[in-house]
């Protein structure tokens, strides 16, 4: 996983980022084993397309509802101007066919896709596009830092964050 300090800065960034975790393994032995929060609840491999559709749906919304629950200021402003551009999706996942796969998939559903296969790269991609990066997906178990603590690094550092 990513360092807090990491984390801190993708929050400043953007603290509404929506993070979804994915792995194979169920959520009862994520917890049991101290690999995720209790209020995070990871999409299980193997997920159906409209499983993993549905989630992104629902954390873009969650997302939208809570700027527009905000007072109408710069926030609307750059939320209007975003909502005529294509939601931009940061994927994380270090196996490369998933990785290749799940791609495709976000590319043809209209999301533009940022892809890293560590957590370490993900970071710096997070740094480098900032606030044009809409909703991270992870995997929970990542080579160099678990996908929680990737989330937390990026809720950190970016205002947008869950």
């Amino acid at each position: 996983m990513v360092g807090r300090g990491e984390t801190i800065l993708l929050v400043a960034l953007k603290p509404n980022l929506r993070v979804l975790m994915m792995s194979a393994y169920p959520h009862e032995t994520l917890l049991r084993q101290g690999r995720t929060p209790p209020d995070i609840q990871p999409l299980t491999k193997p997920f159906t397309r409209h499983a993993l559709l549905t989630r992104i749906r629902a954390e873009l919304e969650h997302q939208r509802d809570a700027v527009q629950s905000q007072p109408r200021s710069s926030i609307e402003a750059a939320w209007d101007t975003k909502a005529k551009t294509r939601a931009t999706l940061l994927l994380v996942e270090d196996e490369e066919d998933t990785l290749s796969t799940l791609s495709d998939f976000f590319e043809q559903e209209g999301l533009r896709v940022v892809t890293a296969m560590t957590a370490t790269r993900a970071l710096e991609l997070a740094r480098e596009h900032g606030e044009a990066i809409d909703i991270v997906v992870t995997d929970v178990n990542l080579p160099d830092l678990p996908g929680p603590d990737l989330a937390a690094k990026l809720r950190h550092h970016s205002p947008a964050s869950r």
